[in-house]
Formats: C-alpha cells, structure tokens, sequence
C-alpha cells in the first residue's frame, strides 16, 4: 500500500447546493459589522491619542559669553604664537 496525500479542499465548491451569494452575504455584513464598530470607537480613542503634551521650553543659554571667552582665548593664542616665533627668529 502507497503513502498517499489527500488533500481537502475545506470549501466544497463541486457541490451543487454550494451558493457563493451566501458567502458574500455575509461577508458583506461582516465588513457592515466592521465599520460600524470602526464609527463607533475611533472618535473616542483619536482625540486620546492625539492629545499630547507639548514640547518642554528650549534651554536659554547666552551665547554670546561663550564666544567672547574663545575669542579672548584665540587671541591670546595667536599673540603666544606672535612671540614665539619672533624669538625663535631673533636669535
């Protein structure tokens, strides 16, 4: 005896009494059954959702008293540098 393989197919569709309006009569009221619930609960979840707290304030830093102090600091190494190389030629 062979090892065979059957397969079923789980919507007999070679019956004579298999009626394909049934099916999409209810798959009609599935989907009618579908987007009445979809009506119902989605004007009470959005606004939950879209609902939320605004962004926190930007910090205020001054900028202006970090970029006086670089540059106060360049300066001060350009005019290390200036000397430097002058006594470096000078001698």
């Amino acid at each position: 005896m062979r090892n065979t393989i059957v397969f079923v197919n789980p919507i007999n569709t070679h019956n004579e009494n298999f009626n394909f309006n049934e099916i999409f009569k209810t798959m009609k009221t599935l989907i009618r059954f579908l987007f009445v619930i979809m009506l119902i609960t989605l004007p009470i979840i959005v606004p939950k959702a879209a609902a939320q707290p605004p962004p926190p304030p930007p910090l205020e830093i001054p900028i202006d008293g970090g970029l006086t102090f670089l540059l106060i600091a360049g300066m001060a190494y350009g005019a290390k540098k200036i000397v430097e190389n002058k006594s470096r030629f000078n001698t």
